[in-house]
């Protein structure tokens, strides 16, 4: 995918009820690839519009396409038991960091969470789970959608998934502190009103707030009146884990991996890997602990700390950058 300017491509089902575009030069980045989020037809059609004169002639190959069998983002699946996060006014800022994670795989697609988190540079870097992206290539076919809430006033209006960042590099992983860190192939514009969230690596203040995508469902929020306490996570054998004991509104859900855990003062503190909670049931969450991803390993590619804290300073927290 590369276009000159004034280039237009349009991608819509038969009848045009669904249009998605224009693409332009403006969605050009340095892997040539962009995804388009799932539409909802059994064919499509793909349109390209080129003005005569432009300094080059489009690159233009579709190299992959996807068949669900099932709805991505199904609106409302999630349990009723969880807030929505544009309804509580301690998630308005924290929530413009969260973002949905739709990988698209050779063979299958799946669905998470993550959060734009800052660093000195100011780079559109998302924090997620170790398990959402598998691999190198993998995050170059993820779609990353922000904004995706219902509005404050009206919880059964689906609001927009327009929102949407197509592709990124995969910087570093580990999946036994089960952690990635990726750039996005671009910011996310200023109408997306993107917050870079801060984060710590001290011990977290309570009261705590998770913001997720349970099932790929707009935006939820859970939260919990105590300090998680350092465990297991299953069958691993390190003890990197902060173990959310009791959920005290909400609860996390499938989708919901990687999604951010904030302390009371709207820092990091680690994201989400898996756990048991349900509305019945709201306890025995697990969060790969950013102060653990920090530099568990030595390793540039399997750490944090070389892209969070690039000069070596020592960092311990940093604040948000919106």
């Amino acid at each position: 995918f590369l276009l000159p300017e004034g280039g237009k491509l349009f991608v819509y089902n038969p009848d045009q009820s669904i249009v998605f575009g224009a693409f332009t030069s403006e969605n050009n980045n340095s892997e040539n690839k962009l995804l388009i989020r799932p539409l909802s037809s059994d064919s499509l059609v793909v349109e390209y519009l080129e003005p005569l004169n432009t300094s080059f002639k489009a690159d233009l190959h579709i190299s992959l396409a996807t068949h669900e069998m099932r709805s991505v983002n199904q609106f409302l699946k999630s349990n009723i038991c969880s807030p929505h996060a544009s309804q509580e006014d301690k998630a308005s800022l924290l929530k413009q960091s969260v973002c949905l994670l739709f990988m698209v795989g050779t063979t299958s697609s799946s669905y998470g969470s993550g959060s734009l988190i800052n660093n000195p540079e100011h780079k559109p870097y998302v924090y997620t789970a170790g398990h959402n992206i598998e691999y190198a290539d993998l995050a170059t076919r993820t779609i990353y959608y922000f904004n995706y809430e219902v509005p404050a006033q009206d919880s059964t209006f689906q609001g927009s998934y327009q929102f949407t960042i197509s592709g990124s590099k995969l910087l570093s992983r580990d999946i036994d502190v089960d952690f990635a860190l990726v750039e996005l192939n671009k910011m996310p514009p200023a109408e997306y009103r993107p917050y870079l969230a801060g984060w710590t690596r001290n011990t977290p203040k309570a009261p705590l707030m998770c913001i997720q995508h349970p099932y790929g469902d707009v935006k939820k929020v859970s939260y919990t009146e105590t300090v998680p306490t350092i465990s297991y996570f299953e069958d691993s054998n390190i003890k990197t884990y902060w173990w959310v004991k009791t959920w005290n509104k909400g609860v996390t859900e499938v989708g919901s991996s990687g999604s951010p855990l904030f302390d009371a003062d709207g820092y990091i503190v680690g994201e989400l890997t898996g756990g048991e909670s349900y509305c019945d049931t709201p306890h025995d969450d697990y969060f790969c602990m950013l102060s653990q991803a920090w530099d568990y390993y030595s390793e540039k590619e399997k750490h944090l700390v070389s892209y969070l804290d690039p000069q070596g300073e020592n960092l311990m927290y940093m604040e948000g950058y919106n």
